[in-house]
């Protein structure tokens, strides 16, 4: 039996793995495409979850936000008020700023730890960050490709109407408080288009993740 060992004066190096951000307007269909990464061995992190944290153990972040939006914010057992805070962030465009301004900061220091922490593990083929706001927060610069999802706004209102049961009104006031896709596009590494089927996206995520996870880094 022979054991595989760098040659005299050379050092073996770990290849880090790629660390990828993926984005698209709300129900573009994005987070199934992290389902689909997920499922082929990559490593998910949701901002979106990980903001929905913050907003429950964060004693400063729920602190900001008692101020901003009042008590009504949180319950009387110190939970957020998730639908409070929705309808406030999606009717008042500058509350909605003033929210994000205190979250998103929260949200990019602990992702940041969190990428740290992998890079050195290096124990997935990929690493993906699922954010709605990636660019919106200034995140770009974190990964080493973005990934965008892209659906028409037809497609993304019958979505949001199904999951959310809310008017046809209310699905584009939350379309329309996103940075557009087309901009999204415009800026955008790779872009997976996402018309409603269901098996079409998931062929087109499985070839997009091979040609990530291929994406192999050195330290760093």
């Amino acid at each position: 039996m022979t054991s595989r060992r760098p040659a005299p004066g050379k050092r073996s190096v770990r290849r880090r793995p790629p660390v990828v951000g993926l984005t698209g307007g709300i129900a573009s269909g994005k987070s199934e495409v992290a389902a689909i990464f997920l499922r082929l061995g990559a490593l998910v992190i949701s901002a979106d979850h990980e903001a929905k944290d913050l907003l429950g153990t964060d004693p400063s972040v729920a602190r900001k936000i008692r101020r901003l939006l009042g008590p009504s914010s949180y319950t009387s057992g110190g939970l957020p008020d998730r639908s409070f805070i929705a309808r406030r962030i999606f009717s008042n465009p500058a509350d909605r700023r003033r929210v994000n301004a205190i979250v998103h900061p929260a949200v990019i220091a602990r992702i940041t730890r969190m990428l740290r922490s992998e890079r050195r593990g290096g124990k997935y083929p990929l690493v993906v960050v699922e954010a709605a706001l990636l660019y919106e927060a200034g995140m770009e610069g974190m990964f080493d490709a973005v990934v965008v999802v892209d659906s028409t706004a037809r497609v993304r209102v019958a979505r949001i109407r199904r999951r959310d049961g809310v008017s046809g009104a209310d699905a584009l006031r939350r379309i329309r408080a996103q940075q557009t896709n087309t901009s999204k596009r415009a800026v955008a590494d790779i872009v997976i288009s996402n018309r409603g089927d269901l098996r079409s996206l998931r062929t087109a995520g499985r070839f997009v993740y091979r040609l990530l996870a291929g994406m192999r880094r050195g330290p760093g």
